[in-house]
């Protein structure tokens, strides 16, 4: 057997072995080291990754609760009986991300010599045969009407917060752009400064994927304000290097902040959506664009969408409300 990056011993159990928590460990961490390596033409995103984990660590589980002790013990059935147990009463993409990252897991162990075959791709192929009639419905992405992102912005207006003028900066942006949350932590002081004296942000996406992205207007202000309260008191300049946004120690913003931060304003302003972190911001930073007259191919653009059949999800709210091009924020005084 030849184990490239995955160092278990040799012994009756040993490599793929799921008998022991110190077992399961050392596989779901040889998982994600995989998973983090420069070898995929398109690389996965922390998040991807952080789900794929959590997925192989649920699976493990499960197959150890059914008595198995080693990964080259599990069959398409027992992939069946995971899945069913782990997506009951949710979405597809939340079943499809399920299959995916099993999925993902095995290719990794057949990668590593540490079984052969993947049952993942025998159970696609059973799911397949199984499945009649036409195209399954997909849903429709959660946003915010208009309204509530007046509402939205109003509560982070009225707050007495150390971190007022940072939130409202950061929201205001992902509203404009629809930048993703790994996008949002990446930005730096230069950024935000070219955007506020070109109009144009330059963004690095998925796969590391560069793209220029024109966002809305609306928010500009609190952009400008945020920079104005991070110059030094002394006059001193801003290095165009340091991270735009971050915590109150000044380290640089993690994602999880971003989602703290985010989730938090919106149940402030009493909002209740199926989704309520960064890509809701996101979702309706797409539908407001797509209302103002932005057309669809510079929405796709924006977003970063390698397809426009996604963008196309989003003419929804234009046939519900149409927005004008006056938004959420631009006679606010934040002083």
């Amino acid at each position: 057997m030849t184990i490239n990056t995955y160092n278990e011993p040799e012994t009756e159990t040993g490599a793929g072995a799921i008998d022991t928590e110190q077992a399961q460990n050392r596989l779901l961490g040889a998982f994600s080291d995989w998973l983090k390596g420069g070898d995929f033409a398109t690389p996965y995103s922390e998040a991807t990754i952080r789900a794929y984990s959590r997925c192989a660590r649920q699976f493990i589980e499960f197959a150890a609760s059914m008595h198995l002790i080693h990964v080259s013990e599990a069959t398409p059935p027992t992939i069946r009986a995971f899945v069913n147990e782990q997506t009951q009463n949710v979405s597809a993409s939340t079943r499809n991300l399920c299959i995916s990252a099993v999925d993902a897991f095995f290719d990794f162990l057949e990668f590593e010599g540490i079984r052969e075959g993947n049952p993942v791709k025998k159970y696609r192929a059973e799911l397949k045969k199984t499945r009649r009639g036409g195209r399954a419905s997909k849903r429709l992405p959660a946003f915010l009407y208009p309204k509530e992102v007046d509402r939205l912005i109003d509560t982070l207006f009225a707050r007495n917060h150390a971190n007022r003028l940072r939130d409202l900066a950061l929201i205001g942006l992902i509203l404009d752009s629809g930048l993703r949350s790994s996008e949002v932590q990446a930005l730096r002081v230069k950024d935000a400064t070219d955007l506020i004296d070109n109009g144009v942000l330059r963004v690095i996406g998925k796969g590391d994927k560069e793209r220029l992205v024109r966002p809305l207007d609306r928010n500009r202000k609190h952009l400008v304000e945020y920079l104005e309260s991070l110059a030094d008191p002394q006059g001193g300049r801003l290095d165009p290097g340091d991270r735009l946004f971050r915590v109150r120690t000044g380290a640089a913003m993690r994602q999880c902040n971003i989602h703290h931060i985010v989730q938090r304003a919106v149940a402030d302003a009493g909002i209740v959506k199926p989704q309520t972190g960064p890509h809701l911001l996101r979702h309706t930073a797409a539908t407001l664009m797509l209302a103002s007259g932005m057309s669809m191919r510079r929405v796709q653009d924006n977003l970063g969408h390698a397809s426009l059949n996604t963008t196309q999800l989003y003419t929804h709210l234009v046939d519900v409300e149409p927005a004008g091009t006056e938004g959420p924020g631009l006679d606010r005084t934040t002083g």
